[in-house]
């Protein structure tokens, strides 16, 4: 096949290169996990055979150590805003492992730091658990994996069918939220989002949540309209917010509550009233602080955060404590928050 190659590292990224997989299906193949067909774990099997790869070898665990569990804290531009709903997912991590005589480490992470420096970090700390919160890194995930090391991923899906994940129903957390518009009378609705490379399942699900209600209501009158925000800056947004005038838009549903600031700004600017010209909600809410007095108080279903960390604490004590390893994927619900910036439209 002509694909050997000396003796240098062969990486999981270039035999999934050769097979024209994902990562995540070498990892599995190679671990032996369950996902992948017999055929093609063969395959990838014998073309990592052919390219010389060699798996890390498994490491002797230590029980119980503390600081044995670490938290991966993405540091990149998207999670910045992110900190105060990080914070306290972190703050249930460490009240449940902590009082199971763990104690978690906090790793700042980010693309432009190197997955080996990462992994060599991880192992010289002896973690028995990594929590990665957002951040994906397949090649990293699987050489945890194969040294023993549990990995628990929060709020990103992308790779729910290796790992076990703890993720929000931003489907019907979306989708609940167009409800609250139509249920108050609301027949002209837009739909604002902004591309989140970071997490691209997330802003499908919500857009599908709310392609969803479009669907449902459209024969009942309703029309929802959909811009995407190209960036955050006061022009941009207010350009893309001249919809409201010429289709008569009289609610707004965005992506986010921290999106959903920067319009309620915009729309101030152009003169509307927040709910007494336009209604606004947002799905996926809890980024901003709503404790302190200049922020706006915007309705919207926000993320049981509380419950995220709680649950996330309880699978990492399963992973490292007990025989069980199986992959589990729980999805949290989103919360109604009502904070009057919806008007009933008659």
């Amino acid at each position: 096949m002509g694909i050997a190659t000396g003796n240098r590292k062969v990486s999981l990224k270039e035999i999934a290169k050769v097979e024209h997989v994902s990562i995540a299906t070498v990892s599995m193949a190679l671990s032996g996990k369950s996902g992948v067909s017999r055929e093609v774990a063969d395959r990838i099997k014998k073309t990592a055979d052919q390219m010389g790869y060699v798996p890390p070898k498994r490491e002797k665990r230590v029980e119980k150590r503390l600081g044995s569990i670490a938290i991966l804290q993405p540091i990149d531009e998207f999670s910045m805003h992110s900190w105060s709903i990080f914070t306290r997912i972190i703050k249930q991590i460490e009240q449940n492992l902590i009082s199971n005589d763990f104690f978690p480490v906090i790793i700042p992470i980010n693309n432009i730091i190197r997955t080996e420096d990462t992994l060599r970090k991880l192992i010289e700390m002896n973690v028995h658990a990594v929590v990665s919160i957002h951040h994906i890194d397949e090649s990293l995930f699987h050489d945890l994996t194969i040294r023993g090391i549990s990995v628990i991923i929060i709020n990103n899906s992308s790779l729910e069918d290796s790992y076990t994940s703890v993720l929000v129903d931003d489907f019907q957390g979306a989708y609940n939220s167009a409800l609250e518009l139509v249920h108050n009378g609301h027949k002209r609705i837009l739909y604002v989002d902004y591309p989140r490379s970071d997490l691209p399942n997330i802003t499908l699900d919500r857009r599908m949540g709310v392609q969803k209600a479009s669907l449902e209501f459209a024969s009942s009158g309703f029309e929802f309209s959909l811009i995407e925000l190209p960036n955050y800056d006061i022009a941009s947004i207010k350009q893309e917010l001249t919809i409201i005038q010429e289709k008569n838009i009289t609610a707004l549903l965005s992506h986010d509550d921290y999106i959903a600031a920067s319009i309620y700004m915009v729309l101030n600017q152009m003169g509307y009233s927040i709910p007494e010209d336009v209604s606004m909600i947002s799905t996926g809410g809890g980024v901003l602080d709503y404790s302190i007095a200049s922020t706006p108080q915007l309705s919207a279903y926000e993320l049981d955060v509380d419950l995220i960390g709680q649950i996330a604490g309880e699978e990492i004590l399963r992973l490292i404590s007990s025989e069980e390893k199986d992959i589990r994927v729980l999805r949290t619900k989103q919360l109604f928050r009502d904070r009057s910036s919806i008007k009933k439209y008659i």
